[in-house]
């Protein structure tokens, strides 16, 4: 009884994980959707990309809705996006629309690949 208590648990548990979907243009992926699943202070970013795991960290400025965004993966390759397209929020505020690479030593995400602001829903 104990193990099925503790499998139901795991499982509402992770039931609340939702991935940001990323669908890249001009990329090396054989599909282009990345899902992102945000760690925490002790658990790493994660990205998915064509069924393997990649761990890192996000990288940007949670007081700037349009700067630069990044991700570093645990062995160092990182990748770099600006801003090229503003838009508004539900609320009216400015925030960015769309992204491209600029800086990228990960091959599956080439300089010049874009994407839009992903979703989380």
């Amino acid at each position: 009884m104990k193990r099925y208590y503790l499998c139901a648990l795991a499982t509402l548990a992770l039931s609340g994980c939702f991935p940001a979907e990323v669908t890249l243009e001009n990329s090396a992926t054989r599909t282009p959707t990345i899902l992102f699943y945000p760690g925490s202070d002790v658990l790493d970013d994660l990205l998915i990309i064509d069924g393997v795991n990649y761990f890192g960290k996000a990288q940007y400025q949670i007081d700037d809705p349009i700067g630069d965004i990044g991700f570093r993966l645990n062995d160092g390759r990182r990748v770099q996006a600006e801003c090229i397209r503003q838009g508004k929020d539900i609320i009216g505020e400015v925030e960015c629309k769309r992204y491209e690479v600029y800086r990228s030593s990960f091959d599956l995400i080439p300089v010049g690949a874009q994407a839009n602001r992903p979703s989380m829903f």
